[in-house]
């Protein structure tokens, strides 16, 4: 049974995601009553069938009277939150009435219309004004500003940011602004607390600045209401007093005619929600150490002449915390650095007392995420875990695979009735994509349904890509085909957009050169007798390579021209799955997370990829020659027009963009990705919304001399 307080909180977000579109929705004892039928259905999955509304519409429809008008919006109200939200996947009935929901939204803006217009005359002439004069630096002046050139955002973002000096980040060489997500939820110890980044123009970079300076009190979101209202109704702007979604609306209206924004990517900038972006990892390529052992096997086979199944193994991180027991928290870390410079060994028949223990070392070194530095009684409230994880084994080659992986920490977690210590062991199980061996670890299938969905995200450059391939080409522990197919495994990874067993099972007749243009190739992902495709079905990936790249693939191909079309693409004749993943995509992570950071994981290359096809096709759509970015070279190599019309060629087939349905482009996108729908892709994989102004906000004054 779901708890009041839960209750309590997943209504209040049902709620305030109307708000902050300015959409009507029901009260909280109405929301209550539908969440309680949903939940009584003990979703683990994020998905709801027709057959389950249908039930849930049958026992509103027992109520005699007009309540059962009240109870179907109120349905409806929790459907629209749960796909927006937390990414549920409705029948396709119901994605109908969200189609309306969102054309409700666009009239709520469309209302605004005339108003709009003049705030956005009348913001021009201010700022001229401002310019010249240089009058006293009024908030109200600074939110319009920030509204009409950074985003349309509800006015409780804009509250917070006025509120943090460090809002301000350089990131990529490009100024942006970071901005937390709103919730009542924030404390919520199963939700990350996600940020996202919105790109600054260099007035409102400025504006803000001074504005820091003036040292003014805190702000509410109710006091900036009350001020913008005041503001906004003298001159030369004239504007009666407006609700917070009808400021927001005439925003929101501005950009949608003055920048023509199409209205799903206007969404997309007036909720921070609907992305997430993430802190860059200082390179790490000076750890030459972790990079000449990639290709290291660091794990203890088992001794099969001395083996006993009831051999007890002991547990390495309780030595860590003998350490450091009775020593201040200020030498831990050089009694880390000294007496435990060398990490035990992975043992192949149990790896779990080995993961304990880099989960243990990371808490003494880096704290928790709010305490810098935790207690010693916390450190063994948090490890005592172990006597749990003692009755459930993992093999090194069972970790590895990602069933096989997710199988143990299913059966592990449903083996705990205790609350707290399932949070314990959720808090064990977030630490899993950290580590090489278990890096492909999903913790979205531990948390609640009624929570948004987690994402991991991350992302590679192309120059990136470029470094860590000769990381992986230039150690020569490796042998030269481990060295090739791990490299290509990384290139079809990247390039493809590919998840990691899409590349493990990548046959020799699922790929195919061109034989026009050997940078081209088209990769047939499937379903094979080792495994099925996420989502059972087959999809074709057009790929156009620089040709660098692409000779290491043909090579590949061309030591493959004998074998059978089934053998796999990767690998030796009849070897096996598990072998495969340990000596091509195992020695790829780790390289990854040398170069990278720890975060850094295989399927982060599918992130990378995505997040480029997704530049490339917008370059296309609004025509630009090369990208508006500071980037590197090879990155911006595949960012000239030439190369996005390659890259979408199987789509164009030599055809100008102009000629397409541009209004297909997501679809077709989402169609190389092999997702139903765009809201995925934008989630999962679009980290940040700092490299999309840049791409429409065509300043045609240019940097006058104003």
């Amino acid at each position: 049974m779901i708890g009041n307080s839960q209750l309590d909180d997943i209504t209040n977000d049902i709620i305030e995601a109307h708000e902050q579109l300015g959409l009507p929705c029901e009260d909280k004892t109405h929301l209550t009553y539908i969440v309680t039928l949903i939940h009584e259905d003990q979703h683990s999955h994020r998905h709801i069938s027709d057959d389950e509304i249908r039930v849930i519409k049958n026992a509103i429809r027992t109520i005699p009277s007009g309540k059962q008008r009240v109870l179907l919006r109120a349905l409806d109200n929790t459907l629209f939150y749960l796909h927006q939200y937390c990414g549920w996947q409705l029948p396709q009935p119901q994605n109908k009435k969200l189609n309306d929901t969102q054309l409700a939204w666009m009239q709520l803006i469309s209302l605004q219309a005339h108003d709009a217009s003049r705030l956005y005359e009348g913001y021009l002439e201010d700022r001229h004004d401002f310019l010249n004069n240089r009058p006293v630096l009024h908030i109200s002046f600074v939110t319009v500003a920030l509204s009409i050139e950074v985003a349309p955002l509800p006015l409780v973002y804009w509250a917070d940011i006025l509120n943090r000096a460090d809002a301000i980040e350089l990131y990529e060489q490009q100024l942006t602004l970071v901005v937390y997500h709103q919730s009542k939820r924030a404390s919520n110890t199963q939700q990350p607390n996600y940020f996202t980044r919105y790109a600054l123009t260099p007035f409102t970079c400025r504006l803000l600045l001074d504005y820091f300076d003036t040292k003014e009190q805190k702000v509410t979101t109710k006091g900036l209401h009350q001020r913008l209202n005041a503001y906004l109704s003298a001159a030369p702007y004239y504007l009666e007093n407006k609700t917070l979604s009808q400021w927001q609306h005439c925003f929101q209206q501005i950009w949608l005619n003055e920048y023509e924004l199409p209205s799903v990517l206007l969404l997309d900038m007036s909720q921070p929600h609907r992305h997430v972006a993430f802190h860059l990892s200082p390179s790490q390529a000076q750890h030459d150490h972790a990079i000449s052992n990639i290709y290291d096997q660091d794990w203890h086979q088992p001794d099969y002449s001395t083996f006993s199944s009831n051999k007890s193994q002991g547990w390495p991180h309780r030595d860590l915390l003998k350490t450091i027991k009775n020593q201040p928290s200020s030498k831990w870390k050089t009694l880390l650095s000294e007496q435990f410079s060398t990490p035990p060994a992975w043992h192949h028949d149990n790896i779990v007392p080995t993961i304990l223990y880099f989960f243990t070392y990371d808490l003494i070194q880096y704290g928790g995420v709010k305490a810098a530095t935790l207690s010693v009684s916390s450190l063994s409230k948090y490890t005592n875990i172990y006597k749990t994880l003692s009755n459930h084994p993992l093999t090194y080659v069972q970790a590895c695979d990602h069933d096989g992986l997710m199988q143990w920490a299913t059966t592990l977690y449903e083996s705990i009735d205790s609350e707290g210590e399932r949070w314990l062991i959720y808090n064990f199980l977030r630490f899993l994509p950290q580590l090489s061996v278990t890096e492909h670890f999903d913790i979205s299938q531990f948390s609640s349904p009624f929570l948004s969905l987690s994402v991991d995200p991350f992302r590679l450059s192309v120059d990136q890509c470029f470094i860590t391939l000769e990381a992986l080409f230039s150690q020569s522990n490796g042998s030269a085909l481990q060295r090739l197919f791990c490299a290509v495994a990384l290139i079809l990874g990247f390039y493809g957009a590919l998840r990691r067993g899409e590349v493990l099972r990548l046959r020799c007749q699922d790929i195919v050169c061109n034989p026009d243009n050997p940078c081209r190739f088209t990769l047939r992902i499937c379903n094979t007798s080792e495994g099925n495709t996420k989502n059972k079905s087959t999809r074709f990936v057009y790929l156009t390579l620089p040709d660098s790249i692409a000779k290491l693939v043909r090579v590949v191909r061309h030591i493959k021209r004998h074998c059978s079309p089934t053998t796999p693409l990767l690998g030796f004749e009849n070897e096996s799955m598990t072998s495969r993943q340990l000596h091509y995509l195992l020695p790829v992570t780790k390289a990854l997370k040398a170069l990278w950071g720890n975060n850094v994981r295989f399927h982060h290359l599918r992130h990378s990829g995505a997040h480029w096809l997704m530049q490339q096709g917008l370059l296309l759509a609004f025509d630009w020659d090369d990208s508006p970015f500071c980037v590197g070279d090879a990155t911006q190599a595949i960012l000239t027009k030439q190369a996005c019309q390659e890259r979408f060629y199987f789509w164009l087939e030599g055809r100008d963009f102009s000629h397409m349905n541009d209004g297909l482009l997501f679809d077709v996108i989402a169609e190389q990705l092999g997702h139903s729908h765009y809201a995925t892709t934008r989630w999962s994989y679009l980290h940040g919304i700092e490299w999309l102004p840049p791409l429409f906000l065509i300043n045609e004054r240019g940097f006058e001399k104003q």
